[in-house]
């Protein structure tokens, strides 16, 4: 196990990236993100938005997408 398996950082990790990291941390929470990849699109066909949560095949990401 890491120090990241206990949610904790290594030692010699900046102050910046830590609040970068927390920033993002914040706007990952606000969207309801729970899943990385997180995506929000919009179908370049039908202009219909939506949400992917998680890793697709390539194929069913082109067609969610509309670029198939």
């Amino acid at each position: 196990m890491t120090a990241f398996d206990y949610g904790s950082m290594p030692a010699k990790v900046s102050p910046e990236l830590i609040a970068k990291v927390k920033a993002n941390t914040r706007l990952w929470l606000s969207v309801g993100a729970d899943a990385v990849p997180y995506v929000l699109y919009r179908n370049a066909r039908s202009g219909e938005a939506g949400v992917i949560s998680g890793e697709l095949p390539t194929a069913e990401l082109k067609k969610r997408l509309g670029l198939q």
